[in-house]
């Protein structure tokens, strides 16, 4: 009885609890509307630090309130103040399980710092408490991008292969994932062994056997064949790079050479194929194979041998002609229009496209020239390499223990010109100190435009544990300092510098940061992209050099503006062409049929007859009974040729005894039968 009586107590309290809870929330409802309001408004005006002063009071008043502490959270990104939007978020979770839309945002989090694991689980966690669709689908998008990569899945036996658990979106981003367990199907046929970010994998004995990685409850897999003898090095016995063009009918004997992982010559199965069916091939032997070229254009030869392939490239002669391209380094061409061939004096684009990391050089062959796109007249075959080199400019940065360091791009991936943000975050109980090395700060954001190479380094301290007298208060630890009075405040007044860079270009300060000291010089660099150019500035300074030098006396804002550079070269008009249609009369070809031609263009056209038949004269405009004869585009022409079945005349009449006596009279006069 007593503790039914305590149970009605403890409900009567939960209840009254609940009602204070309620009627405090609702006892300024304008008060809090008009809160909303303001802190959405300076949401959307990108007045952070507003924002998340006005969203942490909402919150203090109701910490159940979804949307204030999704925009809190935001706030606090936009201010690099990663761990309070990360506890934000967390925080959220803690008090409403079953809110999806906080583990949603945790996991984009999580994402944007390429913390791959971390979203990973977190998406797991929201599945379990909400069962939510939308993280459903979200867990199934992160996971497709996820696999276990190796060079080879074909292992020598005796020999060994990296694998490693990577994460790659839609632009090839790859990142790089701890597994919380690797293992295998068969520990009798391999071992794998764990290094710090991939494992070892080494085949024992000749098996299939499937390798298995784990996070949480997502499992990813790979199968791995080892066999007593791998192919490691596949290659052509001939370089068909520099090859003469084959013409239809020509048959052509390929030959392939294979090594193990010890170096010695092996055989091996092989499978042989052509790309775009231009001619046939036949395989006769493992080691061997002829190709029948039936068709003009460009063929791609492919022979496979276990999880290796190997193309050549071959030129097949017609009355069209192919453009055959190479690269040498890590880039793509990518031809406009791509076609096997084009008719002589087509005009085709080349465009050289360098990989992440690279730039393109120049183009060697056929065409010489260091424009990355380009068009070209094909008047023959062409054979046509794009040179690409790494990218040379570099950006190294390291911490001291106690923080580490947040980039808005992948170091290992910064190109020339690039504008890149570093932000040093702090563990817990530490604080950032300053930057040191090429670009000495204070400032927790550091901005660097990729026209050189740069080595920074982001110094962090232990927080101290007993109060300083006279401490400050900051905003984002860029104001104030918990040590102020021990090394020194800085009591003059400062003030704010903001630039604007319009559309064509960037701005490079001096030194980082917004806030500056009065008496402080700043210098600002306006970098025009490429073809476009800087005109001048415009606000607190004005002028058309590209560097300007302002003294920190007030708050300044300055505008640069650039503009696309004229081109003085007139665009080429389209010039006049047309068209030759050559037909024939009979049994018989002629070469070239027909095909577009620039105007003024003297096309010379050669009659073939077939067997049995004999070329006679040419119609339309053109004439005579030559086998070539020569039009001139000044018009569109018609030209035909004309052939006839050879005519075989037979005796009517056998011969008479009087011709063969006369036959016989010739033979005995001739002395060279005495």
């Amino acid at each position: 009885m007593l503790k039914k009586k305590w149970s009605i107590v403890a409900a009567s309290i939960a209840v009254m609890i609940i009602g204070i809870i309620v009627t405090f929330s609702l006892l300024h409802p304008d008060k809090m509307m008009a809160m909303e309001l303001e802190a959405k408004q300076s949401f959307e005006d990108a007045d952070y630090e507003k924002s998340v002063e006005l969203y942490s009071k909402i919150l203090e008043e109701d910490p159940y309130h979804v949307e204030a502490r999704m925009r809190l959270a935001q706030s606090y990104a936009a201010l690099s103040r990663l761990d309070e939007a990360e506890e934000t978020l967390l925080d959220g979770i803690d008090l409403l399980p079953r809110e999806a839309s906080f583990y949603s945002s945790l996991s984009m989090f999580y994402m944007a710092q390429f913390k791959i694991d971390a979203a990973l689980s977190t998406l797991q966690v929201g599945i379990d408490k909400t069962s939510d669709e939308d993280l459903h689908n979200e867990y199934e998008q992160l996971t497709a991008g996820i696999e276990i990569v190796s060079e080879r899945t074909y292992v020598q036996q005796g020999f060994q292969r990296s694998l490693q658990l990577v994460w790659s979106d839609h632009n090839g981003e790859e990142v790089p994932l701890k597994a919380d367990e690797w293992s295998l199907s068969d520990e009798k046929a391999a071992e794998l062994e764990d290094r710090e970010d991939s494992v070892i994998f080494y085949g024992k004995e000749p098996a299939e056997v499937t390798v298995v990685a784990s996070i949480g409850e997502f499992e990813q897999t790979i199968d791995l064949f080892i066999l007593e003898q791998v192919v490691e090095v596949l290659t052509f016995t001939e370089d068909f790079s520099e090859s003469l063009p084959l013409a239809i009918g020509e048959e052509k004997v390929i030959s392939i050479r294979a090594e193990d992982a010890t170096g010695a010559e092996m055989s091996f199965e092989s499978t042989w194929s052509t790309v775009n069916g231009l001619g046939s091939i036949t395989s006769s032997s493992e080691q061997q194979a002829t190709f029948n070229a039936e068709q003009e254009g460009l063929e791609t030869i492919r022979v496979t041998v276990q999880d290796l392939t190997l193309e050549a490239e071959m030129v097949i002669d017609g009355q069209n002609k192919t453009i055959l391209t190479k690269t040498e380094g890590n880039g793509t061409v990518e031809l406009s229009p791509q076609q096997l061939s084009y008719t002589t004096g087509s005009e085709v684009t080349i465009q050289a496209i360098p990989a992440e990391g690279w730039e393109f050089v120049r183009w060697e062959g056929d065409l010489e020239s260091s424009n990355q796109s380009e068009t070209i007249v094909v008047n023959d075959h062409k054979r046509i390499k794009a040179i690409f080199s790494q990218n040379n400019i570099t950006l190294a940065a390291t911490h001291s223990v106690g923080g580490t360091i947040h980039s808005n791009k992948r170091l290992t991936q910064v190109r020339e010109n690039d504008l890149v943000t570093l932000t040093a975050v702090p563990a817990s109980g530490w604080r950032f100190v300053r930057w040191s090395g090429d670009m000495p700060s204070t400032e927790r954001n550091l901005s660097l435009f990729m026209n050189r190479n740069y080595s920074v380094h982001a110094v962090f301290e232990q927080e101290q544990t007993t109060s300083n007298e006279g401490e400050g208060t900051g905003t984002n630890g860029n104001q104030g300092s918990a040590n102020e009075k021990e090394t020194g405040t800085d009591s003059r007044q400062t003030y704010t510098l903001s630039y604007t860079a319009g559309e064509g270009g960037s701005i490079q300060p001096s030194a980082p940061g917004s806030s500056f000291t009065s008496g402080s010089e700043v210098a600002l660099t306006a970098h025009p992209k490429k073809g476009w150019e800087f005109v001048s500035w415009s606000g607190a300074a004005t002028g058309t050099n590209p560097t300007i030098t302002l003294t920190m006396s007030q708050d300044q804002h300055v505008t640069a503006s650039f503009k696309k550079k004229e081109n003085t070269t007139p665009e080429p008009q389209p010039e006049q062409t047309y068209t030759l249609s050559a037909s024939t009369s009979g049994q018989g070809s002629v070469s070239p049929r027909s095909g577009e031609y620039k105007a003024g263009t003297n096309v010379t056209i050669t009659a073939t007859a077939e067997s049995g038949w004999k070329f006679v004269r040419w119609q339309g405009d053109a004439s005579g009974s030559s086998l070539t004869t020569s039009v001139t585009m000044n018009g569109n022409r018609n030209v035909t040729a004309v052939f006839e079945k050879i005519q075989v005349e037979v005796p009517s009449e056998p011969p008479t005894d009087g011709d063969d006596q006369d036959d016989s009279e010739d033979e005995e006069d001739d002395p060279a039968n005495e």
